[in-house]
């Protein structure tokens, strides 16, 4: 899909950014550098969606949703289908869906299952930053 930007008066085609190593300075790069923080795992006519390669200690979500930007099941599956540009790790990461009473969705990126979790348990984050377009 081809994506457009406004230069001026004028459109002009922007770079696909799905897939690309997001940089401190702003930049996105094909090759992870000392600078990438994360990984576009979402680029659509609406927002680009950056899932942050540092992987956070374990906390409560209770902690961890005030503290963090969690994503959501949708966006932990979206990261998942490029998880060879990530560390390999077993761990289960938060999400920012809540349930009823003290369950929260949780999502396990060894092998993408997506299950309940107990709020007061302590789970692993991977903050994401999601930009407006």
């Amino acid at each position: 899909m081809k994506y457009y930007t406004r230069n001026g008066s004028r459109f002009v085609q922007a770079s696909e950014l799905y897939g690309m190593y997001a940089n401190t300075d702003g930049s996105f790069t094909s090759m992870r550098t000392d600078d990438s923080y994360g990984v576009v795992v979402i680029h659509n006519f609406k927002e680009i969606v950056i899932a942050h390669l540092e992987v956070k200690s374990r906390i409560p979500w209770n902690e961890a949703v005030k503290k963090y930007k969690l994503p959501s099941r949708l966006q932990l599956l979206a990261a998942f289908e490029l998880k060879d540009m990530f560390d390999s790790n077993d761990q289960i990461f938060w999400t920012n869906e809540e349930d009823v009473g003290y369950l929260v969705w949780c999502f396990r990126w060894s092998n993408g299952y997506i299950d309940y979790c107990y709020k007061f348990s302590d789970l692993y984050v991977r903050e994401f930053t999601t930009i407006k377009l």
